[in-house]
C-alpha cells in the first residue's frame, strides 16, 4: 500500500471538493446518518476496535473503488466519531482518489499535511461554508445551536466559525 501523499491543494479548493463530494453522493449536512451513509452509499465498512492506535480517533484502509474500512475506537462518542469518519472519508477522496490508490492511514502523533488536508476535507463535508454563515446569522452566532443543527461537536463546530473568521479563536 501507497504512503499517503499530499495532493497540494489549498485548503479552499479541498472546501471546493469536499461540498460537491456530499452533494453529488446525496450527503446532507446535519440530516444524513454519516454512518449509513458511508455503508450504503459508499459501500463502506466501519468497525469498531480497542486498538491502541484508534484510541482517540480512527484509521482507513482502501483496498479499492468501494472497498474501504474506517475503525473507530469503540472509547469515543458517536458525535466525536462523525468528524473522525468524515476525516477518513477526506483519505479515501483525497489520498486513495476514491479508491484508485490503495493506502493505509493510521493514526500517528505526526499531524503531516495529509493530515491537515483530512480535517479541512472533514470541516467543509459535514459543515459546508454558506449553510454554516447563513445558520451562523439566524442562530446569533450560537454555537452550541450551530453543533447540533449539524451534528457536530462544539469544538468542530467551534473551529470551523475560527476558520471561516466568523469568530475569533478563544
Amino acid at each position: 500500500m501507497d504512503k499517503l501523499k499530499s495532493t497540494n491543494l489549498s485548503r479552499q479548493q479541498i472546501h471546493e471538493l469536499a461540498e460537491m463530494f456530499a452533494e453529488k453522493t446525496s450527503y446532507k449536512p446535519g440530516e444524513t446518518d454519516i454512518i449509513e451513509y458511508v455503508k450504503n452509499q459508499l459501500h463502506g465498512e466501519i468497525l469498531y476496535t480497542d486498538s491502541p492506535k484508534d484510541s482517540v480517533g480512527g484509521s482507513i484502509v482502501v483496498r479499492g473503488k468501494d472497498d474501504f474500512t474506517i475503525y473507530l475506537s469503540k472509547a469515543t462518542s458517536h458525535i466525536r466519531d462523525v468528524f473522525t469518519i468524515a476525516h477518513e472519508l477526506g483519505h479515501y477522496f483525497l489520498h486513495s482518489k476514491l479508491g484508485q490508490i490503495e493506502i493505509n492511514a493510521n493514526r500517528s502523533d505526526d499531524i503531516d499535511e495529509t493530515e491537515r488536508e483530512a480535517n479541512s476535507f472533514a470541516a467543509a463535508f459535514l459543515m459546508p461554508e454558506k449553510k454554516v454563515r447563513e445558520l451562523y446569522s439566524e442562530k446569533d452566532g450560537n454555537i452550541s445551536a450551530l453543533a447540533e443543527a449539524f451534528k457536530v461537536s462544539l469544538t468542530a463546530m467551534d473551529w470551523r466559525c475560527v476558520n471561516l473568521g466568523l469568530k475569533k479563536k478563544q
